[in-house]
């Protein structure tokens, strides 16, 4: 799999360790969440809107430093044979050893 994060016209690709590819940071794609209904109070429906969370490797803040803040970014992930799996608009970023995004539809 591999991560393309468009900032600003000039689209980042994240891939695989060991892939070959220039920024080798992406260790995890997360469990796609699907639109669901969790609840209903008062006329307010409680869900959860479709999105994926990516880790990436951010040793030595590399990751970070490459892709800066990415909020309200298109994002899109590939399978192995290049179709979109999923794509989207990065709605969170959390900094540490790893850095998290998540992508809402």
């Amino acid at each position: 799999m591999r991560l393309v994060v468009d900032l600003g016209g000039n689209e980042i690709e994240f891939t695989e360790p060991l892939s070959g590819g220039a920024f080798p940071y992406l260790l995890e794609v997360g469990t796609l969440r699907i639109a669901a209904r969790a609840g209903y109070i008062s006329g307010l429906g409680v869900g959860e809107s479709p999105s994926l969370a990516v880790t990436l490797n951010n040793a030595g803040d590399r990751a970070a430093d490459i892709i800066g803040a990415p909020l309200r970014s298109v994002a899109t992930i590939y399978d192995d044979d290049g179709s979109v799996y999923w794509s989207g608009i990065v709605s969170a970023a959390s900094y540490g050893r790893t850095l998290g995004i998540t992508i809402d539809a």
